[in-house]
């Protein structure tokens, strides 16, 4: 991880839906921008090379596959990322 000295996977494979959190200790995203950085091409970053699609990738095929792509404030201090596979109402870990 880029910004970050600390992460804290979770994953839940045996509940319905399955799913997956990685929590980190980075500089975080601002809760106003949280939308931004899944919309696709928007970059908070520009230090580092990148095209700012990840997150916007990662986020379709999650709802490809009946699931959520979530990014929140981690109780870490940095972000939190949970994806939900499943169903079409899938919710993120908590």
């Amino acid at each position: 991880m880029t910004w970050t000295d600390t992460s804290s996977p979770t994953v839940d494979a045996v509940s319905e839906p399955a799913s997956v959190a990685v929590d980190d200790d980075g500089p975080g995203i601002p809760a106003d921008r949280l939308d931004d950085v899944v919309a696709g091409g928007y970059r908070l970053d520009r230090s580092v090379p990148g095209t700012g699609i990840g997150l916007a990738i990662a986020s379709d095929l999650a709802q490809l596959h009946g699931g959520r792509l979530a990014i929140a404030v981690s109780g870490l201090g940095g972000t939190r990322v949970s994806l939900a596979l499943g169903t079409a109402s899938a919710a993120p870990p908590r």
